[in-house]
């Protein structure tokens, strides 16, 4: 079957409504649907990752979160949530015990190449590159991300832990991307956990400060 031509708008809104139907909060689904957006648009397409990831974990999400700790980053369950541990290391860039302050390590992570867009946004600031172990495949992150070469590898890979080491940026073009395009195969359990939400959206008085949506520029 050919593969089903997508905006980066129509991947993110479709994964985020994806993992929020398979429970993961507000917060972490958008971070869901970003990460597969920012993979699609730069040709690789990470939604079959993403379903594997729904599919496995719906029941876990708590157990899968990191516990942030000097050189060592775990989960209380057997392995971390690409987008919970992302969207923590993001948060944490520049901490004492942060991805681009010293080296650390984390325990096994599940579908690691959604990892990647958070760690492109903790170097895109400043002039930090990170040197990325994951098994048996090493690339290196800067603000542009990585090269295709390296993600597409990176994409075969269902779990792994990881290895991170802050090092100084070189300048990268910046490769032309396609139009992003998704296998039509996982699109169905997609949509199938997009039309079963768990639980109303929050009341309007529980609700944040209002999320300006990142540009492709911007993340």
């Amino acid at each position: 079957m050919t593969d089903i031509a997508l905006s980066r708008a129509e991947v993110e809104a479709l994964c985020l409504k994806a993992a929020r139907g398979a429970g993961m909060e507000w917060g972490l689904a958008e971070e869901a649907g970003f990460a597969a957006g920012w993979l699609a648009a730069r040709g690789i397409d990470a939604a079959a990752e993403l379903l594997d990831h729904l599919t496995q974990n719906a029941d876990g999400w708590p157990t899968l979160s990191p516990i942030p700790a000097p050189v060592h980053w775990a989960a209380s369950g057997a392995q971390l949530c690409p987008i919970a541990l992302g969207a923590a290391l993001s948060d944490r860039a520049s901490a004492a015990d942060g991805p681009c302050a010293a080296p650390l390590t984390t325990a096994t992570v599940h579908q690691p190449i959604l990892v990647i867009p958070f760690l492109a946004a903790c170097v895109k600031a400043g002039d930090t590159a990170l040197a990325l172990r994951c098994g048996e495949i090493s690339l290196l992150i800067d603000a542009l991300g990585a090269p295709f070469e390296d993600l597409a590898r990176l994409s075969h890979l269902r779990s792994a832990a990881l290895s991170l080491h802050p090092m100084p940026a070189t300048p990268r073009a910046i490769a032309p991307t396609a139009l992003p395009r998704i296998a039509p195969k996982p699109l169905p359990g997609l949509r199938r956990w997009r039309g079963t939400p768990p639980c109303p959206p929050p009341t309007p008085h529980a609700k944040g400060p209002a999320r300006r949506p990142a540009t492709t520029t911007e993340r």
